[in-house]
């Protein structure tokens, strides 16, 4: 058989173009950021530093976002942002579209947009699911207390599970504490002092800290986890289990900068914790442990602009960008091209069967 040349030039752009897509898929370790200054979601790729748009993106429609201030990708590769207008915006891993995410009940229908409080300011997702369809639950910190967003039934509503208080009107950031059976609290940031509300009594237990913190994640469960939390001043330490980086930091003596977002990577992959400096042009730092140490890798992503003001690690590799768009491309252009290619031939039927047959 003899391939021609238009079907030779077909292959190999369907397969440039696929190489291309695998180097924007979003891979487990990878980041996605918050960029509030431009409004838009970027995706960082640690190992090379390289940064492509991830929402909006060419042919992602419009532009949802405002102001947006908080980050939680669920299992399935729906990512969750909080708007600090107030609404909860859910986009497509796979063609980046922007959607507001609606109150929905099977009985009474659409309630219009979910209620996620006044001057929302982080998100998260719940790890637990109790078997493979569920989809999880979202907690959103906001003014008026932590809310649960419930995804788990045939309603999507939102409740408020802990009331606001000093502590919670004063908070910046947010992450969930998961056990066996589902979130049984959640840690904010409260000052100088680290907050661990239990979800169930919304009683608070306080860890001082000793300075402001300005960011803290959590990784692992209530039974063996870590949180991991920047504050103000200091240096880089371990001690008791959790881990501390303090700024300003200095890296190679030369650059000293205040860090506010952070981000840890979640128990299912290797160990690493990502802090990134609100300022422009990005920097972001990633650290990752050796023998009783961490080593610094400072990330300088290739984009001029952007304040990054909340990041999450996907936990799994997101449907890739625009694979399915480009396949189905090929796909038509290939059936295009052999049916003119029917239509020009002067043989006859029974000499186009066997031509058929033999390709």
């Amino acid at each position: 058989m003899t391939l021609r040349l238009p079907f030779v030039v077909l292959l190999v752009w369907v397969l440039a173009s696929q190489s291309a897509r695998a180097d924007v898929e979003v891979q487990p370790g990878d980041l996605l950021a918050v960029d509030r200054l431009d409004n838009r979601i970027l995706h960082v790729v640690p190992q090379t530093g390289q940064t492509y748009n991830f929402s909006p993106r060419a042919g992602s429609g419009p532009n949802r976002l405002n102001l947006p201030n908080g980050i939680a990708i669920d299992s399935d590769g729906t990512v969750f942002v909080t708007n600090q207008s107030g609404e909860l915006i859910s986009i497509d891993p796979v063609t980046g579209a922007q959607s507001v995410v609606r109150a929905f009940d099977i009985l009474f229908g659409d309630f219009g947009p979910v209620d996620i409080g006044a001057s929302p300011r982080s998100i998260d997702i719940s790890d637990y699911k109790a078997s493979p369809s569920d989809r999880r639950d979202l907690y959103v910190l906001s003014a008026d207390g932590i809310r649960r967003i419930d995804r788990t039934g045939t309603a999507l509503a939102s409740a408020i599970v802990v009331p606001s208080d000093a502590t919670i009107a004063g908070a910046n950031s947010m992450s969930l504490v998961d056990d066996a059976t589902g979130p049984t609290s959640a840690w904010v940031t409260a000052g100088t002092d680290a907050v661990r509300y239990d979800l169930a009594s919304g009683t608070p237990t306080t860890q001082s800290i000793g300075s402001v913190i300005s960011g803290l994640d959590f990784r692992g469960t209530a039974a063996a986890g870590d949180l991991y939390y920047h504050r103000s001043y200091g240096s880089l330490s371990t001690s008791n289990g959790v881990f501390t980086l303090l700024a300003p930091i200095s890296l190679g003596g030369l650059l000293i900068f205040d860090f506010a977002s952070i981000a840890a990577a979640p128990p299912s992959e290797p160990l690493a914790i990502y802090v990134a400096l609100v300022a422009t042009p990005p920097l972001i730092v990633a650290l990752t442990p050796s023998g009783n140490d961490y080593v610094q890798n400072p990330l300088f992503p290739n984009i001029a602009e952007a304040s990054i003001v909340a990041m999450a690690v996907s936990p799994a590799a997101l449907p890739e960008p625009g694979l399915a768009v480009g396949a189905l491309t090929a796909c038509c252009g290939l059936a295009a091209l052999r049916a003119r290619r029917r239509l020009r031939r002067p043989f006859p039927p029974h000499r186009e069967r066997s031509l058929d047959a033999t390709r």
